[in-house]
């Protein structure tokens, strides 16, 4: 089982100002380890640390709404006098 998304989001926010302020063999560093805890590929592992969690897509918001099942929506007579 792997890591939730929002504890990724949260390790990005954690570590993106110790990234920025690395010298360059300190990022390679960060930048395995980070790869070995989220299981990224390394060059989406470098766009979040720059840039940040991207934001949350439409419709994958709020996964506590309860949507009606199929069997009780009222479906309006296609074809009538069928």
């Amino acid at each position: 089982m792997g890591v939730r998304q929002a504890s990724k989001d949260e390790l990005v926010a954690a570590i993106r100002a110790r990234y920025w302020a690395a010298d360059r063999k300190g990022k390679g560093r960060i930048l395995d380890d980070f790869v070995a805890t989220t299981g990224y590929g390394r060059k989406w592992a470098i766009e979040l640390l720059r840039t940040g969690p991207p934001p949350p897509r439409a419709g994958h918001v709020n996964n506590d709404v309860e949507f009606p099942k199929i069997t009780e929506m009222k479906f309006p007579t296609l074809v009538p006098g069928l």
